[in-house]
């Protein structure tokens, strides 16, 4: 007999939209109303408030997926609901979202895109993933390499969306910015810093190129970064070991290459280092006597405070900027010290030229365009710079900075004595110097005055007695 019906509470649509076992129980029961109590579908699709052709594909969907036997018992046994479910699947909405897009990533880019952001934790934003991809994979071969290699921002921020990929962001604790200089004030090359990278950090590089490195002695470990903190321009140096004497005249070099690239710049260029003992090692004696040769090129040198110093900060950042787009992007290239420093240059230019920077007044900018931007003339001179193996070049570092060295002595030694250096000095500078005798360690010492400080009786102050008349 049939029932008399009545407008359901809530439509078909908003029935099924609540959770898929919502759907199922919805689904039955129109089933219900048309062969168990033997309604016509237009009358179940007004009390269902949907259209009489979506009764129409439920029921035929339910007795193309069911036998009789299995219908008959769906439509009169008691089922609990759990089973119910289970064996209501087959009439169950398939989703209606696209399995692929003709614009969308291939599947075997995407997974090694996942591999490269999870597995090798690149856990990067979608712009740095796309600078990293196109200077990781730029001399590959491999067809998904060179797609990674092209891929447009939007394809990028797809694989994302669709992972639900996340870069953690660091904030201070109440989550207000605080620079370490005033950008706006400060000149190219008035601030410096000045660190040392032990390329083989722990934990810091995938395992092949650890492997890579392990395989090769002859490879470089240590990385000298020498930065600007206005521009980030950067100078770099390699060596297999570390010593003071790399650590200073590596610097000097650095400041003597500046000083003549840009020779109308003449403000004082102060540096700050760290406690290693590949610079000062904590100690004011030293820091001050490499100060007194700093001296000489108008520049200086601070250590920072043990511990926590934030002065640090910026040279520390650019290190993994370092791990990013050099040794885990081209560190497979770097297996032997010819493409080693080839890569290394190559990178520089990189780094110096190609790349924008988006650190606190960069503005997109790259080290190059700053320096141009505050009127710096001869930046193109900065591509002569010689990335180097100190070891190698050692000599060539002595030859151009042993000078100031000297120079420095000979300051230091008319401090302390008020005259130019006697004969028996002279014969220990020689000794020590081993350029002495040429033309330009003797225009260090001939500029100087013979008569510097007077005592009051009219005899040089530091001087013995009996040399009044030599001097």
């Amino acid at each position: 007999m049939k029932t008399t019906l009545s407008l359901e509470a809530m439509s078909y649509k908003q029935q099924i939209s609540k959770d898929q076992s919502q759907e199922l129980i919805t689904k039955l029961r129109i089933i219900k109303q048309i062969l168990n109590n033997g309604h016509c579908q237009t009358k179940t699709a007004v009390q269902f408030r949907c259209h009489r052709n979506t009764v129409a594909n439920i029921i035929k969907r339910f007795k193309n997926n069911f036998s009789r036997e299995e219908q008959n018992q769906l439509l009169g046994k008691k089922w609990k609901k759990d089973q119910l479910i289970e064996k209501l699947q087959p009439i169950r909405n398939k989703s209606t979202r696209p399995h692929s897009n003709c614009r969308q990533l291939g599947r075997k880019e995407e997974k090694r895109l996942l591999k490269i952001f999870k597995e090798e934790k690149v856990r990067v934003g979608v712009k740095m993933m796309q600078l990293i991809l196109k200077r990781r994979f730029a001399d590959s071969q491999d067809p998904v390499e060179q797609e990674l290699a092209n891929l447009p921002l939007g394809q990028i921020k797809g694989v994302y969306k669709r992972n639900k990929l996340k870069v953690k962001k660091m904030r201070s604790r109440n989550g207000n910015v605080r620079p370490l200089y005033d950008y706006t004030q400060l000149g190219c090359f008035e601030r410096m810093h000045y660190d040392v990278k032990h390329v083989l950090d722990m934990s810091a590089l995938p395992n092949n190129i650890y492997q890579l490195f392990a395989a090769n002695k002859e490879l470089p470990l240590f990385q000298w970064t020498v930065q600007d903190a206005k521009s980030r321009l950067r100078f770099f140096g390699y060596s297999r070991e570390i010593n003071s004497e790399f650590g200073l005249k590596f610097l000097l070099f650095v400041i003597q290459f500046i000083r003549d690239t840009f020779v109308t710049f003449t403000k004082h260029i102060k540096i700050g280092t760290d406690n290693g003992v590949e610079f000062c090692s904590g100690s004011e004696k030293k820091e001050q006597n490499w100060n007194d040769i700093l001296e000489l090129l108008n520049a200086s040198l601070y250590s920072y405070h043990p511990g926590h110093d934030i002065r640090k900060n910026l040279i520390e950042r650019s290190h993994l900027t370092d791990d990013r787009y050099l040794y885990m992007s081209r560190g497979v290239y770097m297996d032997n010290l010819p493409s080693y420093m080839k890569e290394a240059r190559n990178y520089l230019y990189y780094f110096n030229f190609k790349r924008p920077h988006t650190g606190i007044g960069m503005k997109n900018r790259t080290p190059a365009q700053v320096l141009i931007d505050s009127g710096m003339l001869g930046v193109k001179k900065l591509l002569e710079f010689p990335v180097i193996v100190l070891e190698d070049e050692i000599k060539a570092l002595r030859q151009s900075t042993d000078y100031l060295l000297l120079k420095s002595e000979v300051n230091r030694y008319r401090r302390a004595k008020g005259c130019f250096p006697d004969l028996k000095k002279l014969v220990d500078l020689k000794t020590k110097y081993s350029f002495f005798n040429n033309l330009d360690a003797q225009n260090v010492l001939t500029q100087y005055p013979k008569k510097i400080l007077t005592h009051p009786r009219g005899i040089p102050s530091g001087c013995p007695r009996g040399e009044k008349n030599k001097i």
